[in-house]
């Protein structure tokens, strides 16, 4: 143990107590001849007794260290603390290990005698906790009057290379039509590379005080943004990514029965492929995206397993942002109504701590816009599906998939984009999802392999338009504590009305550390 370090900082603390002290007693007015300021000076004179108590154990106890040292001294090219930095947990460095897993606890906060512990939550204790040398200041955690905070985020660095142009190289849901006759299209083997770290997220995670007058529920939330805004001040420079909420919402939940208010995930489509994060398969086979609702959940227990009712009302036109007559008003609140959506799901165990989740789902919304289209004005959203989620082998094997119709879809991420024609008047029609296989041969290491398909109806669409969106991939994702590592490959091929398909080979490397 470096006892001079210790010295130095038992002798920057008292300085900085003494200080304080005289500081505080300095700041109470003299000529103020209030009861109330003897009582403050001899509170203070009282801490500070404490105090250099506290302090005078503390040096105490080096001065036995030090006296120790000869017998049993660490090799000084050694760390200062050889713990595993991730925990036994694998949970990110910084976190404030268990009370119980340091010896020396309290050891050196106490008052006259040395071995005796203080009296707990009095002043000499909490700052006692504050200079052990054996515990670390957990400052992921903060406090704000009844409310607790917990901070958590991602560093992550994306490089991706296509062989082929998409409509985008940082958000690509489709590839460029390569027939020469589109003048919308790309040309041939037209490859591109980029990278980035918009997928960099800062979180808070808080949990709220208990609300007697509503019946003492759980009071929980999240708030969490990214870098992924393209739409910021600074325009769409790489090194000037503009911040964008993820999530931001409350939840109260009483039992078996919760409300969520706020913005998260949509109901509907719950589950994810591990591939192309930026745009998770959105318009070429998933469904779902965030936006705010105001949501109700029933999770009682059936049987041997969970039933999960869900509804909830969405902002319509929150993902596609669509005003499609451009009078500054999107067409989803113009119409007056927000999107309905509710999902019904059964979880039932079958290995040890595995379960098979089944779930439907539905959505409905409605867009209105001034002028018409075709003979149209009035544009119904509607999809709905199912999900599910298997474990094949315990935790080693499993497979989750959706499947989908709807139409009208752009706003939930369907139709490879496309809603409604508006040259006929008539709504999109279209149908798709997923499927991925994960396997998990070690703890470090997950393999992934997936297809997904997003189809419009050919019927609703026009010359040019997109008819199908496939997608192959493969992914391996490596974890080494709170660092991982990913490597993607995805064959990727969008079908035009009229014209000849895109096609392309897209590899991505991906690196990032969790806190």
């Amino acid at each position: 143990m470096d006892t001079t370090w210790w010295r130095a900082r038992t002798r920057v603390a008292s300085c900085i107590i003494v200080a304080l002290a005289v500081i505080a007693g300095a700041a109470t007015p003299a000529r103020a001849q209030d009861a109330d300021s003897d009582a403050r000076i001899r509170d203070l004179e009282r801490k500070h007794e404490e105090l250099m108590q506290v302090l005078e154990a503390q040096q105490r106890r080096i001065d036995e260290l030090e006296a120790d040292r000869g017998a049993d001294s660490p090799d000084p090219s050694g760390p200062r603390d050889d713990r595993d930095p991730t925990g036994a947990d694998g949970e990110a460095a910084g976190t404030a290990p268990d009370a119980e897993a340091s010896p020396d606890r309290r050891r050196l906060t106490g008052d006259l005698d040395p071995d005796a512990e203080p009296e707990e939550g009095s002043f000499a204790d909490r700052v006692g906790d504050w200079l052990d040398l054996g515990t670390y200041v957990s400052w992921n955690e903060l406090t704000a009057g009844e409310s607790r905070f917990k901070i958590y985020g991602m560093i992550r660095l994306d490089m991706a290379w296509s062989d082929s142009q998409f409509n985008d190289t940082l958000v690509p849901f489709f590839v460029k039509s390569e027939d020469q006759n589109n003048a919308g299209g790309a040309k041939k083997d037209d490859a591109d590379f980029t990278m980035h770290v918009r997928l960099t997220r800062l979180g808070l995670d808080f949990t709220g005080p208990e609300i007697e007058m509503l019946g003492s529920p759980d009071l929980t939330g999240k708030i969490e943004i990214d870098f992924f805004n393209k739409n910021n001040a600074f325009g769409a420079a790489e090194s000037r990514a503009g911040v964008r909420i993820r999530h931001g919402y409350l939840r109260l939940q009483w039992g078996d029965f919760g409300v969520l208010a706020g913005q998260t995930y949509q109901i509907i489509a719950p589950l994810y492929p591990s591939v192309n994060s930026e745009l998770p398969q959105w318009g070429a086979g998933n469904l779902g995206d965030r936006a705010p609702q105001l949501r109700f959940e029933y999770t009682p227990k059936v049987g041997s397993g969970k039933l999960t009712l869900t509804t909830g009302i969405v902002l319509t036109s929150a993902v596609d942002n669509e005003d499609q007559d451009g009078d500054g008003f999107r067409d989803g609140e113009q119409s007056g109504v927000p999107s309905v959506e509710g999902r019904a799901a059964y979880a039932f165990p079958i290995f040890d701590g595995q379960h098979i989740v089944v779930g439907a789902w539905g959505h409905f919304g409605r867009e209105q816009t001034e002028d018409f289209f075709a003979t149209e004005r009035d544009f119904n959203s509607i999809a709905y599906g199912i999900d599910v989620t298997i474990p094949i082998y315990e935790d080693v094997v499993w497979v989750k998939g959706e499947l989908f119709a709807g139409e009208n879809l752009d706003d939930v991420r369907g139709g490879i984009l496309q809603g409604a024609n508006l040259v006929t008047g008539d709504e999109i029609r279209s149908r798709g999802g997923f499927v991925e296989l994960g396997v998990k041969p070690a703890s470090w290491l997950k393999i992934y392999a997936g297809y997904s398909r997003d189809d419009p109806d050919d019927s609703d669409l026009n010359v040019g338009d997109r008819s199908n969106n496939e997608v192959i991939w493969g992914a391996i994702v490596t974890s080494f504590g709170p660092l991982s590592i990913g490597t993607e490959y995805l064959y990727w091929e969008t079908d035009f009305e009229g014209f000849g398909p895109g096609r392309a080979n897209r590899a991505k490397i991906w690196i990032a550390y969790k806190f």
